[in-house]
């Protein structure tokens, strides 16, 4: 996959971060578009809304620090679920 991502807070004023790129699908064998957009509420909480290029998902992320995150999901808008994330 290739993607490109760009912060649009310090042109727009708004704590918003498009993306955008294209996949390779190796069940259909044909390349398709992705996006999303991540909003950030709070230096801690942020969202995004995630298209694979043939569903959207939804997430909410809360930060606890610079090494863990928790983030609910909604898969294809209607199946929960729940990441840990641990950066090191």
């Amino acid at each position: 996959y290739l993607t490109a991502s760009k912060d649009l807070q310090h042109w727009t004023g708004l704590p918003i971060a498009p993306y955008g790129g294209i996949v390779y699908g190796t069940y259909e064998k044909r390349f398709r578009a992705i996006g999303g957009l991540s909003i950030r509420f709070h230096p801690k909480v942020s969202s995004m809304i995630q298209f694979d290029g043939v569903k959207v998902h939804l997430g909410a992320t809360y930060t606890f620090n610079d090494t863990h995150s928790l983030t609910f999901l909604m898969i294809r808008g209607k199946d929960p679920g729940m990441t840990y994330t641990f950066s090191f």
